[in-house]
């Protein structure tokens, strides 16, 4: 199973990479306790990276660590897959908006390089492990310069957890359906769109596989959640347009 980017700089690296694939892919299984000593053994690397790939994991939330019995790999539930494609809704679509009002020719070369990886790298039937880390990078180049890796890393990590739970459900989408998606977004994303109609597809694209893997009573519950409070956003942005209005002299350096 193809998952694994780049080649790492150091062997470190390396056993956080191919330990994280073995999450992903299920070679690993959710609950299963994480055997160190043979994995280094079988993957022929000292169990030392491997530990601290641990830590790593583990603040992931692809593992979970106990003194008592180990590190063991993340269960799975539908209500924390609902929460990773609700949180994935709220915060792509943002990121996506921002990286269109920043988008540059260095953006632009970016996203046109990872649409070419993605089309090369494209299986049908799909194979999502077959696709990475094409589609990853496609995903991220679009949202590049939103302007916050904090938000580029926790996207990436929602993303993460999302492929393992489409992995590890067996449901697949529609080929050309999928696509048509991917190549909506990309054509969206380079043309002349001020970054709604991006957004839209981008949500529309989530939901799709929400829809494929969770069923529509998932996405109808997630749906539900988001429009409940639709002023949310709003009565956020008065909050803080007062707290600029009280404190105008605020040093913006402050934390």
């Amino acid at each position: 199973m193809r998952i694994m980017s780049a080649p790492p700089s150091t062997r470190s690296q390396w056993a956080e990479r191919r330990l994280r694939q073995a999450i992903v892919t299920g070679e690993l299984a959710p609950g299963e306790r994480v055997p160190v000593e043979r994995l280094a053994a079988e993957w022929l690397v000292s169990p030392t990276p491997l530990r601290e790939a641990l830590r790593t994991l583990a603040h992931d939330g692809l593992l979970v660590l106990s003194p008592q019995r180990g590190a063991r790999v993340a269960e799975l539930s539908p209500v924390e897959m609902r929460d990773v494609y609700e949180m994935r809704l709220l915060l792509e679509p943002h990121a996506l908006r921002l990286s269109m009002r920043r988008r540059d020719d260095t953006w632009r070369s970016r996203v046109e390089a990872a649409w070419q990886a993605l089309q090369q790298v494209w299986t049908s039937p799909i194979e999502p492990t077959a696709l990475e880390p094409a589609h990853t990078e496609f995903h991220q180049s679009l949202m590049s310069m939103c302007g916050s890796e904090t938000l580029l890393q926790t996207t990436r990590q929602l993303a993460v957890k999302s492929l393992r739970y489409r992995i590890l459900s067996a449901q697949v989408r529609d080929d050309d359906q999928a696509y048509q998606e991917h190549r909506g977004l990309y054509e969206a994303a380079v043309g002349d769109d001020d970054g709604s109609e991006v957004v839209r597809l981008a949500a529309a694209h989530i939901g799709m596989t929400v829809l494929t893997v969770m069923g529509p009573g998932r996405l109808a519950e997630i749906v539900d959640r988001m429009t409940g409070n639709p002023s949310t956003a709003g009565l956020a942005l008065e909050g803080l347009t007062r707290l600029l209005a009280d404190n105008p002299a605020v040093d913006e350096g402050a934390t």
